[in-house]
């Protein structure tokens, strides 16, 4: 969905048993691109995100987003303690989370969105939301019944290094965003 949106920026799909996806070149692993990049999207069953995020740091791309679930959010004990493991490489790695088990981010004035569809049009509103769906389907309802366009919404899921309170910091500066709402 990030290609279909129009980011402009380079893709890099990572998948050992492809040569190309979707038109574009992947490559084995993270590591194998030989530089950092900067937006990791982790969408793999949760037992191999452990390895993605040791990519992650191996690789020198700190920002990761990781739509999996299947985590503390299950309330089963593998699904906790899989949640402590990746939090646990996360932070020794200094890598900055968002996630797991959310929809991620959507910026319209950068084409950067990870979820279906969302407005192209950017507008004066922030949306820091702990639910995916909720982020996913407010976007959509206000711009096609209200009219009200966002400048960025981050949907944070389990707030694995990053929680609301980090969202809120950052769009306090944001000079595209006038209004922050939040779903907590």
């Amino acid at each position: 969905c990030i290609k279909d949106f129009g980011f402009p920026g380079k893709l890099y799909p990572i998948n050992p048993n492809a040569q190309e996806i979707d038109g574009i070149k992947a490559y084995p692993s993270l590591v194998a691109i030989k530089k950092p990049v900067d937006l990791v999207v982790v969408s793999v069953p949760a037992p191999f995100v452990p390895d993605a995020l040791r990519d992650c740091a191996a690789s020198g791309s700190k920002n990761v987003h990781i739509f999996s679930s299947g985590f503390a959010e299950t309330g089963e004990p593998e699904g906790i303690r899989l949640q402590k493991e990746i939090e646990k490489i996360a932070r020794e790695g200094g890598l900055h989370v968002v996630g797991p088990n959310c929809m991620g981010l959507y910026v319209p004035a950068s084409k950067l969105v990870t979820w279906l569809n969302a407005p192209a049009q950017s507008g004066p509103v922030a949306f820091v939301s702990q639910s995916g769906g909720n982020a996913q389907d407010y976007t959509a309802h206000a711009a096609e019944k209200l009219g009200v366009h966002f400048s960025k919404v981050f949907s944070y899921g389990n707030a694995l290094t990053l929680d609301s309170t980090d969202f809120l910091d950052y769009l306090e500066h944001d000079a595209e965003t006038k209004i922050i709402t939040m779903y907590l």
